[in-house]
Formats: structure tokens, C-alpha cells, sequence
């Protein structure tokens, strides 16, 4: 049976079956100056990778990778940098992952269109930084009203926030796998908000929902929640902080544990290893945040594990070569022309992407498509519809199959 959601567009989609076959359809998208000149090596496996101004040849230069040793000063103006060109940019092409290797970071940051901000520690708590916020003030149709209703395209995971935290987001938004050591606000100041979501987190303070909508939690820890205006559904969280009130007599829809649940792979680093991709374990009937230090569930796959797709150098043919040798793959930020579907023939395999790295379709085709395969991660990526028609972008499972391959949003 189907039992993922997946986050597709501006909506939160339940995959449906319809004789093994999961289709979405063109009309949806599914879902990453002056810089210090440093130069340090790291480990990656036995070899030693150079990151030299906050990039490495390994990721490419739409990664950015910081470390504790770090002037922060050079931090800050680099991050300010990249929020300066993003934060408006909801049209461009640009896409930035930003990572933060496990320490401690006096530093405060945006997560501006098509962004990803995660830190690579194991768990959340080994990467601190003192701020991270998303504000809605630059739309010019009402400057009284602090719009982030098209504040969508942005991610940030696998971090500690030192500080209340202002998420004014939109839907096609994610924040995972976060520890808040105080409020989460997920407004700016009451203007509009429509949807987001959040999961395996926890929050120290409240979550104040204000004027935000259509919002999804999931599997998160707060002490309460503030705030209700339509469809706010909380599926596993702790039962300590949820409203006792459920719809009809308030706009919370509650479920108290979460049936069957995978979260999202992660790419993460330590000194001995290097990178690697943390894959979490399948979970059931779970409630709140499931990381902790005797509670992390999955393995670490080595970074050889996985083809590096880059925007400039991949295409489908590339790409299609690499999944035949039972590759991984990861996708750094960009935009992937695709004249032809990535053909996934190797059951358990992940495709996991990079600052929101995006499949978009060149010729009315296909972008992932897959018969037979089973136990398929697909994580951290935008599908595209191009200019010409497409009647399926992502095709997963064959009529005659006896599988159903299983998502991971």
C-alpha cells in the first residue's frame, strides 16, 4: 500500500496507488561580493578534501561550508551576501546550500529563496547558531502588512537556534530536525501566512502559529501552541503541548501518533569519516522528536556511496550511467535539464538534493521515472514542468507490478 506523503508544490500530497502507479501530474512541482580566502583541510573517507572560500571541489561552489575555526566576521558577511541576492529572488535561477560543521556559530542569518541552511553534525544540538529568522518585508503591495504568503522555496535542518526564531514562511517550506531554545513564531508580526511545515524538532518555548493557515507539524516537542485560523494539523506530536481542543470547536485537526513515518536523509561529517549521508530508520507509531543521543535509529552511508550530480557538467545521460552502476545520487543546488527521465532500475536507491536542487523537464518528459524498484528515497528536490507538456513528471511503479516503490518528502 502507499504510505508516504510527499511534498509536492504548494501542497502537502498524499501519494495515491492507482494499479501500483504513483504519478504526479505537470501541474504540480515537487519538493537549495567577498568571501574570506581560507584554505583548510578535512577529512572525506581516507582522502583529505580542501574547502578553500567556504567551497570544495567535491560540492561545488553553489555549497557553502563553514567551520567553528572560521572568522566570523567573514561568516556573517558571506551569509548577508547571499540573503541580500535571495531574499526577493523568487523567480531566479540561483540555488545555495549552506552548511555549518558541528560547533558553535555567533552568528545570524536568513533563509532566503531556493536556500537550505543544515548543519552536519549527527544530531542537531552539535551545530549552534545564535540566529536564524525569515522575515516577510519585501513585498511592495502592502508595506503595513508583512506579507509571507509567496515566501515559499527554503529549508533549514539539523541545527540549534540559540534564540526565539521568526519562520514566516509559506507552503513549499521545511523545517526538520531543529532544536529552538526558545519560541518559534510563524508569522511576522500577524501578516499573512499560508501554510509550512515542521518536523522532528524540538521547540523549548511555544509555538506561536498567529496568522498562519494550512500548516503541518509533525512528530515535534513544544511546551504549548498559541494562535489558530484555518487547517492546522498536528500528526504525532507530544501530547504535553498540543491544544486540547480539536476541529470543530477550534481549527486544530489532532492525531496523536504518526503511523508509519521515514524522515529525511542528511548529509553530515565527522573528523574520522569525512562526509556521509545519514538515512534514518522507518518508524512506527511514533510521537515527538525521535534524535537524541540513544535514540538515533539508521545508518551512515559513505559519501562514495553516492554519484555528486553538479549543474554545470550532469545531464540525464550522466546521471542514468551513474544509477546503472547502483549509485546514489546527490544533486547540488542548480537547475538539471532533463531530455529524458532518470531511469531508477536498483531497489533502495536515493536521490537526495542539495539547496533545493531542481529536475526540470526539457522536452515534455518524464524527470524520475521507475517500473520495478522498490524502497526509493527522494528527498530535498524541486520537480519542474518545463515549456512543453507533460502528462507525468515523476512515474513511479508499473500497472503489472507487484511493488510500489515508497517516498520520503
Amino acid at each position: 500500500m502507499c504510505r508516504k506523503a510527499i511534498s509536492v508544490g504548494r501542497l502537502w500530497y498524499s501519494g495515491i496507488c492507482r494499479g501500483n502507479a504513483l504519478m504526479i501530474k505537470k501541474r504540480y512541482l515537487l519538493f537549495i561580493g567577498l568571501v574570506a580566502l581560507i584554505g583548510i583541510a578535512v577529512g572525506c573517507g581516507k582522502s583529505k578534501v580542501k574547502i578553500k572560500d567556504f567551497h570544495t571541489d567535491i560540492f561545488g561552489d553553489n555549497v557553502y561550508i563553514f567551520s567553528p575555526e572560521d572568522d566570523m566576521s567573514k561568516v556573517q558577511e558571506t551569509l548577508d551576501k547571499i540573503y541580500e541576492k535571495q531574499e526577493t529572488a523568487q523567480f531566479d535561477d540561483a540555488r545555495y546550500a549552506i552548511y555549518f560543521m558541528p560547533g558553535s556559530y555567533e552568528v545570524s542569518t536568513s533563509a532566503g529563496f531556493y536556500t537550505q541552511i543544515a548543519g552536519l553534525g549527527m544530531l542537531p544540538t552539535d551545530t549552534k547558531i545564535s540566529a536564524i529568522n525569515t522575515y516577510a518585508r519585501w513585498l511592495s503591495d502592502d508595506p503595513s502588512n508583512h506579507n509571507a504568503t509567496c515566501n515559499f522555496w527554503r529549508s533549514i535542518e539539523n541545527v540549534e537556534i540559540a534564540s526565539d526564531v521568526v519562520w514566516a514562511v509559506s507552503q513549499a517550506t521545511g523545517m526538520r530536525r531543529v532544536q529552538v531554545d526558545g519560541n518559534l513564531i510563524l508569522h511576522d508580526e500577524y501578516g499573512w501566512a499560508s501554510g509550512g511545515f515542521l518536523a522532528d524538532s524540538r521547540i523549548e518555548g511555544i509555538v506561536d502559529s498567529g496568522s498562519q493557515q494550512q500548516w503541518l507539524s509533525r512528530n515535534n516537542s513544544y511546551k504549548g501552541w498559541t494562535g489558530q485560523n484555518w487547517n492546522i494539523v498536528m500528526a504525532g506530536d507530544k501530547a504535553s503541548g498540543v491544544p486540547d481542543k480539536t476541529w470543530p470547536e477550534a481549527a486544530y485537526t489532532v492525531v496523536d501518533t504518526t503511523k508509519v513515518v521515514r524522515e529525511k536523509p542528511f548529509l553530515v561529517y565527522d573528523d574520522k569519516d569525512g562526509f556521509g549521508v545519514y538515512v534514518p530508520d522507518w518508524k512506527n507509531d511514533s510521537a515527538s522528536y525521535g534524535w537524541g543521543k540513544d535514540t538515533n535509529e539508521g545508518k551512515v552511508l559513505p559519501i562514495s556511496d553516492f554519484y555528486i550530480a553538479k549543474e554545470k557538467t550532469d545531464n540525464a545521460d550522466t546521471i542514468n550511467k551513474a544509477l546503472s552502476e547502483g549509485k546514489n545520487i546527490i544533486f547540488t543546488p542548480g537547475i538539471y535539464k532533463l531530455d529524458k527521465a532518470l531511469n531508477i532500475q536498483n531497489s533502495g536507491t536515493i536521490l537526495l538534493g542539495m539547496g533545493l536542487a531542481t529536475l526540470r523537464s526539457a522536452n515534455g518528459n518524464e524527470c524520475i521515472a521507475s517500473d520495478n524498484a522498490d524502497d526509493l528515497i527522494l528527498a530535498g528536490l524541486l520537480v519542474d514542468a518545463g515549456t512543453s507538456e507533460s502528462d507525468n513528471l515523476v512515474h513511479l511503479g508499473a500497472k503489472d507490478s507487484a511493488k510500489l516503490s515508497l517516498l520520503v518528502p
